[in-house]
């Protein structure tokens, strides 16, 4: 559970979920992983011992078995947060979807797997791995000052892949969905002022 709400808590669309859903971070990591503690008829957790088994459990060190177990459960985490996503944001899962679509259409990016969850990089850049992520926020700021908000989702990952090529400080590696919810955080601020426009109209 505490891994669970470790993910959680770096992840800006999961507050935002939370709040949506009305659930405590703790409630909502449970809810991902629930499916973990499914036991079989012989009261084993049928879905640990088979994930575990396809392992030589007996030769890892802890902190070897903690790393695959972290890669189970952000894996089940982020599987769990897309699919509430599609059913309580039906915008935010279109943006995903399109963002996807623009990952293999124009590679601009390539694609990691960091210990469970799918992540972006821009082609022909070093991923500068070993220096912290990238905040949200950092993110977002800077795609707000490069975009009007009436771009299409393509052209919002071009400038995304621009703004990490020239970031220095940080890791070029970012979340898909981190991606995602920050291109849908540029199009509600920027748009906010004509939606406010055309209330005032009315």
């Amino acid at each position: 559970l505490s891994l669970a709400m470790e993910l959680l808590s770096r992840k800006w669309g999961a507050r935002k979920l939370q709040e949506h859903l009305g659930l405590s971070e703790e409630d909502l990591a449970y809810d991902c992983i629930a499916d973990l503690f499914s036991r079989d008829d012989a009261g084993r957790f049928e879905q640990l011992s088979a994930y575990f088994a396809s392992m030589v459990v007996d030769n890892l060190q802890a902190e070897e078995l903690l790393i695959a177990l972290r890669r189970l459960v952000y894996s089940r985490v982020n599987h769990a947060l897309f699919r509430l996503y599609q059913d309580s944001d039906p915008a935010f899962s279109r943006i995903l979807r399109n963002v996807k679509i623009a990952l293999d259409a124009l590679k601009q990016f390539e694609e990691r797997d960091r210990f469970g969850e799918t992540c972006i990089v821009p082609v022909l850049c070093e991923t500068n791995e070993h220096l912290p992520p990238v905040e949200q926020s950092t993110l977002e700021s800077a795609l707000l000052g490069e975009s009007t908000g009436s771009e299409s989702v393509p052209v919002m990952m071009g400038k995304i892949a621009v703004i990490l090529r020239e970031e220095e400080g940080c890791s070029r590696l970012v979340p898909i969905m981190t991606a995602a919810s920050v291109i849908k955080s540029v199009y509600e601020i920027k748009n906010r002022p004509r939606l406010v426009s055309h209330e005032e109209r009315d």
